[in-house]
């Protein structure tokens, strides 16, 4: 519906539809909707004689009164609608209890909204004024001006997309629109802002008059007009998309702003908004001069399309340059279209062998690696696949495979930096590949590590050959800018045989004999069928491994992780307390294994195989649930040991997965314990692998309040020079320095010089294999944060380390100093139980 502008108030005024125009009839009017057997339509009249709403209801009336039977007169009317035929019949009526005969014409009638004809009734009362016919005539008159409007819409739709000077074409649209809608005056204003103030303004852009009237933009005062000088209203109806349609008469006496049409001859105005790129751009505007009939709903909304239709053409034109600069462009195309054909033609072939170059070079980057340039782990088991495959099948081909690490790289690279660990590597790859020959393939699996694949190699001493050349090879040292770096290899050597069937067991013996030959301190180790049946039992150890931990898959880590659920797998409880109150303040707890044939299993044993294996990230998240679960068990029976913390070693395989602060938060979740009890040790080895990675875990590790100890301090990559990177609480120093303290004084040194190291960086300092109070007072004395040992109490299970909490009474160092100055002996201490 079109609004109606209304300076006094903010309430719109709905310009009435044609129908509406017999409502100022005298006449009882109804209109009847037969298909839909209701009242369509009655004028004020008609309803005030007659109120049923519904034509079912007067069927039913007519049904009870007994007269003619409804279906054959509707029958009968319907056949009259269809052959347009006019009646006249008598309807009788009850008005305020009196009877009312009226004499009724009826008629077909056809509305533009309504699919179906209609059921005209006029009563017919010679008092009453037959203004019907001119309502009609009227609403024809509507119509007609309707058809013409959207006539000169469509013409001017045409001068916009037909003209091409943009100017020409808005005024002669303009000329066009006004014209043929009875208007006298075409125009439209464009907003624009003050060019210092920034107010918004309004100026004419375009006009059309029709003949005797005078120009609008040749008066100055119709230029840069503030709305807020024009009327407020307006801005507020226009930029909101809503139409302005008003008379000059109809407006107050006290309209504020009636001085601005002073000296027009306007009767009527039409303004509607023009949005451009959903902002308010302008308006296009109508008045009438010499009649004062508002527009009708058809016509503002068919004129709403012409203003789109402007402000396209607005725009259009906007982007001369542009679209003139596309159109050289594209006549150029066509005149060049068989050059711009064979140059596509030959750009599509291109970029076909610019694909095919993309394609072999990402081919190249999967099997290659990027540092060295050398083949990589899967471009070696895919050559590997292939040797073992020809020889099972033709029973030739003797080959053997080496597995080659550099010797202490990572002290190295952590000394001299990663960018001279990767150019040592380089320096390594180049003289690797030339001991070899064409035939032979060489590949980097993994940071320091190399494979070499030998063809129609079917001795051992063939292969020893090749490992002494590299050995040789590396002999010379490597300059690295301005150092020369001596460095050597471990190799482990496996010969290929029908035995054979998988190309990762037999990689996996040579690294395991290159793993036995760094142990050694030899330089290469070949695998020697006299230690088969070790690696047969570690198999089977790694299988009966395997099921002992898919039994906690299958049942959930979660629930298998209670303390009452039986598993394979065990923790044992060893106590960590005060140096100086022998208050026990943590427990570290550590696994076991019970084979079902084989009994108890060193736990550095299976341990090292899950770790090889990467069982070691089921079998720890394991270890963390139970031991959690346990310890919320003693906070609960024990409250007054609310501090009483649990230590888990954490494998660098568990530490290195993107998953394991999840994994973390869901264990503390669960088990709902104080994030702050839990303590995680970790070994150098583990941080020292990847220190970025590994300070940005530890850190979001603390963020959690979880405790962090660095695991036998002193025996892995040592280097103070990243310690203070990463964000630890406490230093474990190793057993092994402990139990040097009553011999060598540089041991005694180095265990003050760990302790003096922590104090400084702020970190407790845990001291593993504690045996004699001899020990104890050393390191109480020295500063040592907590004990560890058997002289405290060995690793205990469940219900012993329980028992022990219940029992424990804390030895005081001050007894302790008093019993070792009476005796020149060693205290005869047991360890508890």
């Amino acid at each position: 519906m079109t609004e109606a502008f209304n300076p006094l108030r903010t309430s719109s005024i709905l310009t009435p539809p044609p129908l509406q125009l017999l409502d100022q009839l005298t006449s009882p009017i109804w209109v009847i909707d037969l298909f839909a057997m209701r009242l369509h339509w009655a004028n004020r009249s008609g309803s005030e004689l007659w109120s049923r709403s519904s034509l079912r209801a007067w069927v039913k009336h007519a049904q009870q009164g007994r007269h003619e039977p409804v279906r054959m007169r509707l029958e009968r009317i319907q056949q009259a609608l269809s052959k347009r035929q006019t009646w006249t019949e008598h309807w009788t009526f009850y008005r305020q209890g009196e009877l009312v005969s009226l004499p009724c014409l009826c008629s077909r009638l056809t509305l533009p909204d309504h699919g179906e004809p209609l059921l005209l009734i006029e009563g017919l009362d010679e008092r009453l004024e037959p203004t019907l016919a001119k309502a009609l005539r009227l609403a024809e008159q509507d119509l007609e001006q309707r058809d013409a409007t959207a006539l000169a819409v469509g013409e001017a739709m045409r001068c916009l997309m037909l003209l091409p000077d943009g100017d020409r074409a808005i005024t002669q649209t303009l000329q066009v629109l006004g014209s043929m809608t009875q208007a006298d005056r075409a125009y439209v204003f464009r907003n624009h802002p003050h060019p210092v103030t920034g107010e918004l303004l309004t100026s004419q852009r375009w006009e059309w008059t029709r003949a005797g009237l005078t120009l609008q933009m040749e008066h100055l005062e119709l230029q840069n007009i503030a709305y807020k000088d024009l009327d407020p209203s307006w801005h507020e109806y226009l930029s909101t998309d809503r139409v302005l349609n008003f008379r000059l008469q109809d407006l107050p006496a006290n309209y504020a702003y009636r001085s601005f049409w002073h000296g027009q001859t306007v009767h009527g105005v039409l303004m509607l908004p023009m949005i451009l790129q959903g902002e308010f751009w302008g308006f296009l505007g109508f008045d009438r001069c010499r009649t004062d009939r508002l527009w009708t709903d058809a016509e503002c909304n068919l004129l709403r399309l012409a203003a789109a239709g402007i402000g396209c053409t607005i725009l259009r034109h906007q982007s001369d340059v542009k679209l003139a600069s596309f159109n050289m462009q594209i006549e150029s195309l066509v005149e060049q279209r068989t050059l711009k054909l064979r140059a596509a033609v030959q750009q599509l072939q291109q970029e076909i062998q610019e694909r095919e170059r993309a394609e072999s070079q990402l081919r190249y980057n999967a099997l290659h690696d990027r540092l060295t340039g050398l083949p990589n782990r899967t471009f070696l088991m895919e050559e590997l696949a292939k040797t073992i495959r020809l020889m099972q099948v033709t029973e030739q081909g003797g080959f053997a495979i080496l597995f080659v690490d550099i010797d202490r790289f990572k002290v190295i690279n952590d000394s001299l930096g990663h960018q001279a660990g990767d150019e040592l590597l380089v320096a390594i790859a180049h003289r690797l590949r030339r001991c070899l020959r064409p035939t032979d393939s060489i590949a980097r699996l993994d940071g320091d590590e190399f494979a070499i694949l030998l063809q129609d190699v079917t001795t051992r001493a063939q292969a020893e050959q090749v490992a002494e050349s590299i050995h040789r090879s590396l002999a010379r040292p490597v300059t690295l800018g301005s150092q020369e770096i001596f460095t050597s290899v471990s190799i482990g050597i496996a010969l290929g045989s029908r035995e054979y069937d998988c190309a990762e067991l037999l990689l996996r013996d040579a690294d395991i004999f290159m793993r036995r030959a760094k142990a050694m301190r030899s330089r290469h180790e070949v695998f020697d069928r006299a230690v088969h049946q070790q690696v047969l039992t570690t198999l089977r150890l790694e299988h009966d491994l395997r099921r002992a931990i898919a039994q906690i898959e299958d049942m959930g880590i979660d629930r298998a992780g209670h303390p009452e659920v039986p598993m394979p797998f065990s923790l044992r409880y060893q106590p960590i307390a005060e140096a100086r109150t022998g208050e026990i303040q943590c427990f570290e707890a550590l696994l076991r294994w019970h084979h079902p044939e084989l009994g108890p299993i060193a736990p550095d044993r299976f341990i090292a195989i899950a770790e090889e294996t990467g069982l070691i990230i089921t079998l720890g998240l394991w270890t963390l649930y139970r031991a959690c679960y346990q310890l919320r068990e003693w906070q609960q029976l024990f409250p007054q040991l609310g501090h009483l913390q649990m230590a888990v070693n954490l494998s660098a395989k568990q530490f290195s997965r993107l998953d394991l602060m999840e994994q973390i938060d869901q264990v503390l979740t669960r088990t709902n314990i104080n994030p702050g009890t839990l303590k995680l040790e970790l070994t150098e080895t583990t941080i020292a692998d990847n220190s970025d990675l590994a300070a940005a875990t530890m850190y979001e590790l603390r963020s959690r309040q979880i405790v962090l100890c660095l695991d036998d301090f002193g025996t892995g990559y040592s280097s103070l020079s990243y310690l203070h990177r990463f964000p630890l609480d406490v230093l474990k120093i190793d057993q092994s320095f402990i139990s040097q303290l009553g011999g060598r004084d540089n041991t005694q040194a180095i265990v003050r010089a760990i302790i003096t190291l922590a104090e400084q960086l702020g970190m407790d300092t845990i001291a593993e294999g504690v045996e004699t109070a001899e020990q104890l007072v050393w390191l109480a004395n020295l500063g040592c944060t907590y004990i560890q040992g058997y002289w405290l109490a060995q690793p205990l299970q469940a219900n012993a380390a329980t028992q022990l909490l219940e029992q424990h009474d804390p030895r005081l160092i001050a007894d302790l100093e008093s019993n070792l100055q009476e005796s020149d002996r060693p205290l005869d201490l047991l360890a508890r139980s």
